[in-house]
């Protein structure tokens, strides 16, 4: 059985109850008469999301837009059926019915594209006891007194941040995961509550707020990050803060909880996330007919992986545990590991060598993964009571290097997500030859701070004129590799492979007269984007 949940069992029970399928996802045809426009974000998009997409030149598009609340009234006046989510993203909805009936009249409306099981099937689900006690490392000498966190963050050089006065002010991190069981109670989070930086929860599995009484797996993630307690644990970003968003129910393994998992990743992005941090992964299934093959791990199948890529698309950076299943038969990656532009993490231990648990790649269509690697052996949690244990697996890691990202975004806030990534893996210990146990390696943030990426800077390229009416002229500083263009609704209208030169121009005359992106991507895989402006012909 697949264990969501990324970290290593020691001690494990079981519970047991019935099987029942009842929910399923109901896809919609299209987002007609919905009341809502993309001229108009500010009615269903929050600021600060907003924001997000214009400091990384990133369209509002269809994908935003909520779904048709004609379409979601209709289902649920239909008896014996409750609607329990909408989902943008795949433009539809999840409805829980145990009637045939009822979900054979849901089939035949004319706006419904299809009907997907979600098969709410609960069997045995084991649950861990992973704590140890773990060692106090000697006190030393930082902006911090790291305490037990020290080894795991001194091998990302995270201190050097902190030094710099970067601890993740301003930054909010959507940690995604099965529950958060005390942190209202435990005082390595008094800081997080007393200061207002705990923004608020939610439940997408109970469909409530109160995400404290389940399980304390995400109460263990949070700590690596947001943990503020000198001489016994700090996290990688002790001043972030943070969304808390229940979506795995540890009672069962179904696949209705990677759709959980996308509502919760819509509303981090709704809510102004830059980053989500998730330590789950899916592949096999209590009821194996919906299990995933490893074929699948293309970053385009599963819909939880399309959904991770899509955050990312948003400009969030999606930070994802790479898996446990190195040691097992399955070896690979999970999902949403394998998802595009995503950042998944594997673990090692102290000394840097891979976790004989951590998941290898590649992804089912030949990409590196992981991309980065962090300490996932003793990695130093918080117990329900703040004192300081340890835990193994790559659950702990990615954390970790989320926590770090925030403090280094605040760093660089003119970079994009993706240029983000790119830098983190510029300045990790593999980046000369990634392959997939480790991939580009460990990261050194104090590199990445100190460093300034190509791209990152307007004057590294000239795109001209603009607006331009048939030519449209690009110089670099750096080899260009790919050219995308895409319209104001985020549509593909022009696409650039292999240019392997520093300039070039795009015949644009077929194009009607609109705003326009251009997403370039440079030799060692930097990315700039910009805004230009189709216009009228010359005379």
């Amino acid at each position: 059985m697949k264990k969501h949940l990324l970290i290593i069992f020691f001690i494990s029970f079981y519970l047991f109850s019935h099987s029942q399928t009842d929910k399923y996802f109901i896809a919609f045809k299209n987002k007609n008469n919905n009341g809502y426009s993309i001229s108009n974000p500010s009615a269903f998009l929050s600021n600060k999301a907003i924001q997000r997409r214009i400091n990384q030149s990133i369209p509002i598009d269809y994908t935003d837009l909520p779904v048709t609340p004609a379409y979601v009234n209709q289902i649920a006046s239909v008896p014996n059926v409750t609607v329990l989510h909408r989902i943008k993203w795949l433009n539809g909805v999840i409805i829980q019915t145990t009637s045939s009936v009822a979900l054979s009249i849901v089939q035949s409306f004319t706006f419904v594209q299809s009907s997907q099981p979600l098969n709410f099937f609960k069997s045995s689900t084991s649950i861990d006891s992973i704590l140890k006690l773990y060692s106090p490392s000697s006190a030393k000498t930082y902006s911090y007194n790291y305490g037990n966190s020290y080894d795991q963050v001194h091998q990302l050089q995270v201190e050097c941040l902190h030094n710099a006065g970067y601890k993740g002010e301003g930054m909010i991190i959507a940690v995604i995961d099965d529950g958060f069981n005390n942190v209202q109670n435990n005082p390595v989070f008094d800081s997080l509550q007393l200061q207002g930086r705990l923004l608020g929860t939610r439940d997408f599995v109970s469909r409530d707020t109160n995400v404290f009484d389940d399980d304390y797996h995400g109460s263990y993630v949070l700590s690596t990050m947001a943990a503020l307690s000198p001489g016994n644990l700090v996290g990688t970003a002790p001043k972030a803060s943070y969304w808390l968003l229940r979506s795995e129910d540890i009672n069962s393994e179904s696949l209705v909880e990677e759709y959980y998992w996308i509502r919760a990743a819509e509303f981090a992005d709704s809510a102004g996330a830059d980053i989500i941090n998730t330590s789950l992964g899916y592949t096999t299934f209590d009821n194996p007919t919906y299990n995933h093959t490893y074929a699948m791990m293309n970053g385009k199948t599963t819909p939880i992986a399309k959904a991770a890529t899509i955050a990312a698309r948003k400009g969030i950076f999606v930070v994802v545990a790479a898996g446990n299943e190195g040691s097992s038969s399955w070896y690979y990656i999970s999902t949403p590991a394998d998802a595009d532009s995503v950042c998944t993490v594997g673990g090692v231990d102290i000394n840097g060598n891979v976790a004989s648990f951590s998941s290898r790649g590649p992804t089912a269509d030949g990409r590196i993964k992981p991309d980065v690697c962090a300490m996932g052996v003793n990695t130093a949690i918080s117990s329900p009571s703040g004192l300081a244990f340890n835990g193994n697996g790559t659950s702990f890691a990615a954390p970790l290097i989320a926590g770090a990202a925030a403090c280094l975004w605040q760093a660089k806030a003119t970079l994009t997500n993706i240029q983000l990534l790119n830098l983190i893996k510029q300045y990790s210990s593999n980046s000369l030859s990634p392959n997939s146990n480790i991939g580009w390696g460990i990261p050194d943030f104090c590199g990445s701070l100190l460093s300034t990426p190509q791209f990152s800077k307007r004057a590294d390229i000239k795109i001209f004129p603009n607006p331009a009416s048939d030519v449209l002229f690009i110089q670099s500083f750096n080899t260009i590799k790919d050219i995308i263009v895409q319209d104001i609704l985020g549509n593909e209208v022009m696409r650039f492979e292999n240019i392997h030169s520093n300039s070039t121009q795009l015949n644009i005359q077929h194009l009607p007269c609109s705003v326009y992106f251009i997403h370039i991507t440079s030799q060692n895989d930097n990315v700039y984007f910009s805004k230009w402006i189709k216009s009228s012909l010359k005379d």
